[in-house]
């Protein structure tokens, strides 16, 4: 069916529908794509939008923008540049949902006039998982679109697999051996027609065309000037007469061909059509072929000209794709279309003034000697991909969206892939990047693409419920219920560091194989896959981190201190586009009892899985205990691990969950059925029992459970109900935590577990040295273990320690102090305490005691650390047996209590950085040499 539409309208408003697009475009217009174009995109739900561009058009557009303040830089869309011999000027749309896809070809670019007031030509396509007709056209252009990846570098290319991996239908049509190639409906056959490399719309159309038709009619704004093409075409096709429309005010016509008498013009300017659309340019480029019972047409991006059509060679100049419709009966497909074609031509070639026309631009070219195929940041480091590696010293040119210099660097030379590092304090966005020598520019402007947002991008359906639910406007027990959801069955806290440190060497020797070599493009391929099955975890626990710390301090994150770009992928939300900052209600809700107990059982079952994550690290880290020069199997994936789990503990050590409960009577005569009632129901006895006769006993029950409890006695013989509220009569306070997990009243808790278990676990692998690979990596260290620092404090503070536990909380808050601490000043670590503390919530349970003594034992830190630093034998002394019982400093242990001094200067240490000894009953390490003077706390 033919009819006028704007192509974009076509992907509907349903945001279920499609979540990927590749688009591909001769010109790019950022303006319009962010104003117009985007927010169409947006409504059908697609967030991963991917765009190649020729490189020599794109070039022009970036080189020339200024606008900064116009932009989305959190829209995420990657522009990738095509550079080639001739232009990059194919017309694709291909959106891809989950179930549904959706195709366009044609003749507009992601332009205004393109979109808007051009006179464009399209056919569109759609495919679903139950109606497959049209799979020829997706799997013919997704084969073609397939060769373009050689383009593709770096998140861009990662991007691309997210199409496949979230669209089974998608991944068949690219697997499926099916050979057909053609669209068959009743009356006609639909085939796609390519130029690029080694095809040849020209050469496809002629092995398919019968020669000697009626009459070819040619609508196209641009022809080469000589005629070329129309010469060709009549030579092999032999038509008894050609017609030409042409556009003399916009466009390029044939004025030099020697055959223009035997051809007819007019001038699309003159033609007859809708007052509507009257001052519509024409952008659009078809071609019919006129038999006495059949008629060929062909539209899409190639004009006429021998570029296009891949004329003159096998091997193409343009990259182009067209579609053939063939009707096996006649049919003025430009009628429909409303362009009708006058019977005679209306416009004479001698008339035109060659000397004002418009060239067509399509073989303006890149004439500089190095090419940037793709430039993405991460956080202040700057990656290029290049075309070719550069050997002589070149300088580095980044610049904001108004074409101001923001920053520059001298290279002695550049690798195919390089990075450089910009000033952290740069507050300006960077836009653009070039390479120059002195003052001549050496190579194309690239776009930098904002990493950030393009992972942010990914149309997972887990990132995209974990977008919704850390940018929803309200976050309460149920959202948090989510989250820990999400935490526990989404999230992997364990981190494989462990295997480069201490597994044996091979030699080169060992287990060589020969190994074929892979191409680039396959490696970058491989590498874009093993970053999306490795960072999903980590972005995700790091955000949540983040998330959860913007809670429970901040009103508003003004620094974002992320260790990667992959956990700070998320900050823009589900569609990218908000830049807004958001305040989030944290208002509480009442919430059922049943929900209560539930998110209490979830909080306290994903502390116990961040505690298993953990804990087997101590038994890795002792197999490199002894070696000096080991680096630490600490990771920030671990941190962030530990502190969601402090986040959440803390968060919810104040916060409670009521109950309403009934006054219920129960009158039995069978013990045992009063006892399986009792259980079934959760009935609490009351204290007392006044005012019950023989047989009868008074119990609270949960309101919910109330009508259950009438039905199930009914036809009970046994236990009958004497008396029941009708509404509830008591509201009953409860905890988050279970009374074995963490409250006041037991000596030995879960929590414990936690404290010991995965903190202390973290604070061993902290001694030893931790690599940190740049001033960024060491800014996020630096502020996480600061948070862990004050949020371990605050546990411990809020902990009810009794008297067999001291000893562990001393030791605890020792390690804290100097595996965790930056050495401020006490009055600085009293006044970060006291503010967590009311920023927590949770004065009410840290006794002013108890958070006296951390800092006295703090300043007591201080003062050894500075003897430790200035003069250490001061605090080295001779081990006896009288110094069991004693603190001691050890690089490898940490600080430890001397439990039981042996032979040879060995001893058994008790230390909640240590593991649990059955046989001793001591958790630390047993039999340790500690030397003949250690050092002494």
């Amino acid at each position: 069916m033919i009819a006028r539409h704007n192509i974009l309208d076509l992907l509907g408003s349903d945001k279920r529908k499609y979540h990927s697009c590749i688009i591909t475009c001769y010109s790019f217009d950022f303006i319009f794509f962010e104003q117009r174009v985007l927010p169409k995109l947006r409504q059908a739900g697609i967030t991963n939008i991917n765009i190649y561009v020729d490189a020599s058009q794109f070039e022009k557009q970036i080189n020339s923008f200024i606008g900064s303040e116009m932009l989305d830089y959190k829209a995420g869309y990657s522009i990738t540049p095509i550079k080639m011999t001739g232009a990059f000027h194919p017309k694709v749309l291909l959106a891809v949902g989950k179930t549904k896809g959706f195709l366009a070809v044609g003749s507009g670019n992601l332009t205004s006039s393109g979109l808007s007031s051009n006179e464009e030509i399209w056919g569109s396509f759609y495919i679903t998982e139950t109606d497959k007709t049209t799979e020829p056209f997706f799997k013919e252009v997704t084969t073609y679109l397939k060769k373009l990846e050689s383009f593709v570098f770096g998140t861009n290319l990662l991007k691309l697999n997210w199409i496949k991996e979230n669209s089974n239908w998608f991944a068949d049509v690219l697997e499926n051996d099916n050979n057909t190639k053609k669209i068959v409906t009743k009356d006609e056959v639909f085939q796609m027609l390519f130029t690029y490399q080694e095809q040849s719309i020209y050469k496809s159309l002629i092995d398919k065309l019968p020669k000697k038709p009626k009459s070819i009619k040619i609508l196209s704004p641009y022809y080469n000037t000589n005629g070329a093409f129309i010469d060709k075409i009549i030579q092999d096709i032999q038509p008894q007469e050609i017609h030409c429309i042409v556009d003399p005010l916009y466009g390029s016509i044939p004025h030099k061909n020697e055959n223009k008498n035997k051809i007819e013009f007019s001038d699309w300017n003159n033609l007859k059509r809708s007052e509507k659309y009257s001052t519509n340019r024409l952008h659009a480029k078809a071609i019919q072929f006129e038999y006495e019972t059949e008629t060929y047409f062909l539209f899409g991006s190639a004009n006429a000209t021998n570029e296009a059509f891949g004329v003159n060679s096998s091997s193409s100049i343009n990259a182009e794709v067209s579609i053939l419709a063939h009707n096996n009966k006649p049919k003025d497909y430009f009628n429909e279309l409303g362009i009708n074609f006058p019977k005679k031509g209306n416009y004479s070639i001698e008339e035109y003034d060659y000397k004002s026309h418009i060239e067509s631009n399509e073989n303006d070219r890149l004439k500089y000697p190095v090419f940037i195929n793709n430039v993405e940041i991460d956080g202040n480091e700057i990656t290029l991909y290049l075309e070719n590696k550069v050997d002589n010293s070149v300088i580095i040119n980044v610049e904001d969206a108004n074409g101001l210099n923001i920053f520059s660097q001298n290279l002695d030379s550049l690798d195919k892939k390089s990075s450089i590092n910009i000033e952290s304090n740069i507050l300006i966005k960077p836009f653009r990047l070039a390479i120059f020598s002195n003052e001549l520019r050496l190579s194309n402007y690239a776009l930098i693409h904002q990493k950030a947002f393009l992972l942010n991008t990914n149309p997972d359906a887990r990132i995209a419920h974990f977008n919704a639910l850390l940018n929803s406007d309200f976050f309460g027990d149920f959202e948090l219920e989510e989250l820990i959801d999400f935490i526990s069955l989404k999230s992997d806290f364990t981190d494989n560091r462990s295997s480069n440190n201490f597994k044996r060497k091979q030699t080169e020797e060992d287990n060589q194989e020969e190994v074929e070599a892979i191409s680039e493009e396959e490696f970058n391929k491989n590498s874009a896959n093993a970053i999306d099955n490795q960072s999903f975890n980590k972005y995700t626990t790091s955000r949540i981190e983040e998330f959860l710390n913007s809670l429970n301090f901040e009103e508003n994150i003004t620094d974002d201190v992320s260790e990667s770009i992959e956990e700070a992928a998320l900050i823009a939300g589900n569609d990218g586009l908000d830049d807004e900052d958001k305040s989030i209600s944290i208002r509480r809700a009442d919430i059922p009892f049943e929900s209560g107990l539930r998110i209490g059982y979830k909080i306290e079952k994903t502390i116990e899985k961040i505690t298993k994550s953990l804990s087997p690290q101590k038994i890795n880290h002792l197999k490199i205990i002894k070696q000096t020069d080991a680096n630490s199997l600490a990771s920030l994936h671990q941190l962030n691990a530990l502190l969601i789990g402090f986040h959440i503990l803390l968060k919810k050590r104040n916060e409670n969950y009521f109950e309403n409960r009934s006054l219920l009577k129960l009158q039995y005569t069978d013990i045992n059925a009063l006892y399986t009632i009792e259980k079934q129901f959760l009935l609490e006895k009351l204290e007392k029992q006044s005012g019950n006769l023989k047989n009868e006993v008074t119990y609270t029950i949960n309101e919910n459970k109330v009508n259950t409890l009438k039905e199930s006695l009914i036809k009970n013989t046994t236990v009958k109900i004497k008396y029941i509220d009708e509404t509830p009569s008591q509201t009953i306070t409860h905890s988050y935590f279970s009374s074995g997990f963490w409250s006041n009243e037991s000596d030995y808790l879960c929590i414990n577990d936690f404290l010991k278990e995965a903190l202390g676990t973290y604070l061993l692998l902290l001694t030893k040295k931790v690599e940190i690979k740049d001033d960024k990596e060491n800014k996020v260290w630096q502020e996480k273990k600061r948070r862990l620092k004050l949020l371990s404090i605050c546990t411990i503070l809020n902990y009810n320690w009794s008297k067999n536990h001291k000893d562990t909380k001393t030791l605890l808050l020792l390690n804290i102090f100097h595996y965790l601490g930056n050495n401020e000043d006490f009055e600085t670590l009293n006044k970060d305490l006291e503010n967590y503390i009311e920023k927590l919530n949770i004065k009410n349970f840290v006794k002013p005691e108890s958070f006296d003594e951390a800092i006295i034992l703090y300043q007591q830190y201080l003062k050894w650390l500075n003897q430790y630093n200035s003069d250490l034998m001061v605090l080295k002394k001779p081990v006896s047996k009288l110094s069991e019982n004693s603190i001691i400093f050890n690089k490898n242990y940490g600080f430890a209590i001397i439990k039981n001094l042996l032979d040879k200067n060995f001893s058994n240490l008790e230390t909640p950085l240590g593991i649990y000894d059955e046989e001793r009953n001591l958790f630390g390490f047993v039999e340790v040499f500690i030397g003949s003077q250690p050092v002494f706390f």
